[in-house]
């Protein structure tokens, strides 16, 4: 199965606006859609700072494991709920992402750059664009189970 777009792939810096971390993060999708059904049409737009996310790719918290996937959301006011409001689609790199340092969703955009493991990123990105994997559990050195999740997990690819 050929997917019908070129495989999306980037890297790029997110640093901290409390701490001044800064780490590399992958994206393996430009644009996040963002639809009313996530939002309440009764509040008449109280809950402006509603947010919601999507996933994200780093590589700054287990060395054995490149890339973990980690929740980010949108900054807030983004999406509001007036009346159901359809916000579209959403750039990856305004998204925020938690610095682990903070343990707060301050971490911004910065600059794009060829990461260090990119080309696993886009390899694992391939791979992924395959006829669907079921799940593969992984144990780490600590006991903790890691499910590393390739496809949609309906089917087995031929690789």
């Amino acid at each position: 199965m050929i997917p019908d777009k070129p495989i999306y792939c980037k890297a790029a810096i997110f640093t901290c606006t409390c701490c001044a971390y800064a780490t590399t993060i992958y994206s393996d999708n430009e644009f996040f859609s963002f639809t009313s059904d996530l939002s309440c049409e009764t509040c008449k737009g109280i809950c402006m700072d509603y947010t919601s996310g999507s996933w994200i790719y780093r590589d700054d918290f287990e060395p054995k494991i490149y890339f973990q996937m980690q929740m980010a959301d949108l900054p807030g006011g983004k999406i509001y709920c007036e009346k159901g409001l359809v916000i579209g689609q959403v750039h990856w790199t305004t998204l925020l992402v938690r610095c682990h340092t903070c343990n707060l969703d301050s971490m911004l955009f910065t600059e794009f750059v060829i990461g260090e493991n990119i080309l696993l990123f886009y390899e694992n990105c391939v791979e992924n664009n395959k006829p669907a994997m079921p799940m593969m559990p992984y144990i780490d050195e600590r006991g903790h189970t890691i499910f590393i999740i390739n496809g949609t997990g309906d089917k087995f690819s031929g690789s």
